[in-house]
């Protein structure tokens, strides 16, 4: 196996990792803004569809996942770091459903 090809899996899941860590900052950051949060949440929600993906995304990301936990100390950290967002974004998630069915 050559040494470029072994790299590329890794810059690959790297990359991905670092584009979840950001999508999550963004959403928690509108969800968590008194302008954006209701008009995100509300459209997140809107449809069946758009809610059960967002609550099964909300809910993956929460979650550790040791078999995708990549093996380098900065993987850990940004794993880790996406999960806490994760869940900070489930939270926000749920109580405004729950509110909404209140």
């Amino acid at each position: 196996m050559n040494v470029k090809a072994s790299a590329e899996p890794a810059r690959s899941i790297k990359a991905r990792t670092s584009l979840i860590r950001e999508a999550l900052i963004l959403l928690n950051r509108l969800v968590s803004s008194s302008s954006y949060s209701a008009i995100v949440l509300r459209i997140l929600t809107a449809r069946r569809d758009m809610a059960s993906l967002t609550i099964d995304v909300a809910s993956r990301l929460s979650q550790e996942d040791q078999s995708l936990r990549p093996s380098d100390v900065n993987g850990h950290v940004k794993e880790s770091e996406i999960v806490e967002l994760g869940q900070v974004f489930k939270k926000r998630v749920f109580a405004y459903l729950g509110d909404k069915i209140s």
